[in-house]
């Protein structure tokens, strides 16, 4: 109960801070911010692995790749204790269910589902005319609508959760938000979790550091991000910083909002200066209104 506590406690930041509205719950809204939030699952255990079928079921091997072909994989799995080391074994493609190279990502196949972890993100935005904080949490792989109050917001804080209870937090945030447009439905993006590595075009890259992994254990730290080097010692990273979580942010140009609003197209990125009357160009390259 005391753990459950304190990671609520950590969800919501500062307790208190209200959370944004819903758009579905305020239908006179007159400025929203909608986009859609894209989480793929990801591998939630050591790497690099081997899931193969058995039965009606399937099994997790941890070990390496000896060979690997159009038709099957060879697999050396690791020693099974000190007297025994099993020998490299043949799987053909349709036993296998995927293949886990070193970085955690899948190289084929896809993570079954009770083997991976799906990511939300619960963002801490505030207001750069009034100060006041707002609190936006996101579901994985599925779009989202807020009515917000019109102006400048800036992203001053953002906690990574899965559905196991992992937990990571961000450290230091990058200098980036959004504007709510009175009158207009306002398109954020479409954000990809953890995809595309730190410095690549049209990504945000959040510095984080580890919270909470339920079996404390070093090998429960490889879910923190494929960008992260959250791989090693454990207790070092539970203080320190782990690594990056990245969005990929991109424009849908078929995106539909959900506010029968014109919509204007302005997505995620760096925050500008709300004393004036228009956000730089360069924010705003593919703006468009559609009605």
């Amino acid at each position: 109960m005391r753990r459950a506590t304190l990671l609520l406690a950590l969800l919501v930041g500062v307790g208190c801070t209200p959370m944004a509205t819903s758009l579905r719950n305020a239908p006179d809204c007159i400025a929203s911010v909608e986009g859609y939030f894209a989480s793929p699952r990801q591998w939630a255990r050591k790497a690099p692995a081997l899931v193969v079928r058995d039965g009606y079921d399937h099994k997790t091997l941890y070990g390496v790749v000896v060979e690997e072909t159009e038709e099957a994989i060879v697999f050396d799995p690791q020693r099974e204790g000190p007297f025994h080391d099993p020998e490299p074994r043949r799987y053909e493609r349709d036993e296998v269910l995927v293949h886990i190279g070193d970085d955690g990502q899948p190289v084929w196949g896809a993570i079954p589902d009770d083997l991976g972890s799906l990511w939300r993100i619960e963002d801490l935005v505030v207001h750069e005319q009034s100060g006041a904080e707002r609190r936006m949490r996101f579901k994985p792989n599925a779009p989202f609508a807020f009515c917000m109050e019109p102006g400048v917001y800036a992203v001053t804080s953002v906690a990574f959760v899965d559905q196991i209870g992992n937990h990571d937090q961000s450290v230091r945030v990058p200098a980036v938000g959004f504007r709510a447009e009175p009158g207009a439905a306002v398109y954020v993006g479409t954000w990809t979790l953890d995809t595309v590595a730190p410095g690549e075009s049209d990504v945000i890259a959040f510095p984080y550091r580890i919270v909470e992994r339920p079996e404390k254990g070093a090998l429960a730290a490889l879910v923190g991000g494929p960008f992260g080097q959250a791989y090693h010692d454990y207790r070092l990273l539970k203080g320190g910083e782990a690594g990056y979580r990245t969005f990929h942010v991109e424009a849908d140009q078929g995106f539909v909002p959900q506010n029968s609003l014109p919509l204007l197209v302005g997505v995620l990125g760096p925050t500008f200066d709300p004393s004036t009357d228009e956000p730089p160009a360069e924010r705003y390259s593919r703006v468009g209104v559609h009605r």
